[in-house]
């Protein structure tokens, strides 16, 4: 019984963690517009998305915003010290993970990396 107690939260790790990508929600392109129109001109209109995401997030907006155009993250965690929140998301492209780390207290994108 005791073993049971310390494998149950790796168990409940692994089944959290193991699911399908969630498709981007449908305002992505209303997020998408907002930024270029904020501070990209006629010749950066052509980003990849990779680059409009990473705009997006250099203006620390809040957690609910991320969620609402990146969608459900594929793993997150909050750090030992309760102070930030990580959220990872798996780009298929790169076959790589990128984070965004959510400040607690302010519940806005505190750093973030983005391939």
């Amino acid at each position: 019984m005791m073993k049971l107690l310390y494998y149950f939260p790796i168990i409940l790790f692994f089944f959290g963690s193991c699911r399908s990508p969630t498709l981007k929600p449908e305002n992505e392109l209303k997020i998408i517009e907002e930024i270029i129109s904020f501070e990209m001109d006629d010749a950066q209109h052509s980003l990849r998305p990779a680059m409009v995401a990473w705009e997006f997030l250099k203006k620390n907006p809040s957690e609910n915003e991320v969620l609402k155009y990146l969608g459900n993250p594929d793993s997150s965690w909050v750090d030992e010290y309760d102070k930030f929140k990580i959220l990872y998301y798996y780009i298929p492209e790169y076959q790589d993970y990128n984070f965004i780390e959510i400040d607690l207290k302010s519940g806005n994108v505190s750093g973030f990396e983005w391939d």
